[in-house]
């Protein structure tokens, strides 16, 4: 009986090393990047990217040249700073290029989480957009889409730009969706009002003093030239009587 329980016990410790003391929480949300390399992060309800999944050569030649690591739980806003910052490196930040950043909240997520990855989302492109001329859309879809998506092996960003090209008539089938080029799948999913908006169709939320800060850096287009040139003349006149008093 003492062997009995010592081989029990051994066998226990045994599974027990075996099996893992700790696992990663769920993702709360997720978030596709496409702009011809395509891949999607997990977040956690503290939004640290813990997953980091690549649908094409190109987002795994980034992700390994870059040392790009869910392991690390980078907060998502320097994940995606990173991510950028590899994107310019590989000559993708550039005014002939298109980028489409997709959320995906999951159902049971909570509304503090959608609106911290909102909020993350908007900080990202406010910043992306001052120092790049590339176009940036953000879009937000499902949980049903991303699955399709998944199934198809194309992220959801990518799925939902290749949805809305065959709505446009263009005859892609879900054999190529993974074959065309982001760049040509993207201009064919515009329609015309889409391709006005730049640099993305959502409307970031600014505060009221970089509202301020942003009107007065803006040159003041109205004023009537022949207004302007008499008001100059004007400014002239009084000068010249001050200098005759003087």
């Amino acid at each position: 009986s003492i062997s009995l329980s010592v081989s029990a016990l051994v066998a226990f410790l045994f599974i027990s090393g075996l099996m893992p003391t700790s696992s990663k929480p769920a993702a709360a949300a997720y978030v596709s990047f496409d702009i011809n390399p395509s891949l999607e992060v997990g977040v956690d309800e503290d939004m640290n990217v813990i997953e980091i999944d690549t649908f094409n050569e190109e987002a795994k030649h980034i992700i390994e040249k870059y040392n790009l690591s869910a392991d690390d739980s980078l907060l998502f806003e320097i994940f995606a700073d990173q991510l950028i910052k590899a994107y310019e490196a590989e000559g993708y930040m550039k005014a002939d290029q298109s980028m489409l950043i997709t959320t995906i909240s999951k159902k049971s997520s909570h509304k503090e989480t959608e609106t911290a990855l909102d909020q993350a989302v908007n900080t990202i492109v406010k910043k992306a957009v001052v120092q790049y001329p590339v176009a940036i859309t953000v879009s937000e879809t499902n949980e049903d889409t991303r699955k399709k998506a998944k199934q198809l092996g194309v992220s959801s960003g990518r799925y939902t730009a290749f949805q809305k090209a065959k709505k446009n008539g263009k005859p892609y089938t879900e054999k190529k969706i993974k074959e065309v080029k982001f760049q040509e799948l993207k201009v064919n999913a515009s329609s015309e009002k889409d391709i006005k908006v730049v640099p993305h169709p959502r409307q970031i939320k600014s505060s009221k003093h970089e509202i301020k800060q942003e009107i007065k850096q803006q040159p003041k287009m109205n004023v009537d030239h022949k207004i302007q040139q008499k008001l100059d003349h004007k400014q002239h006149l009084n000068k010249t009587k001050e200098n005759k008093i003087v």
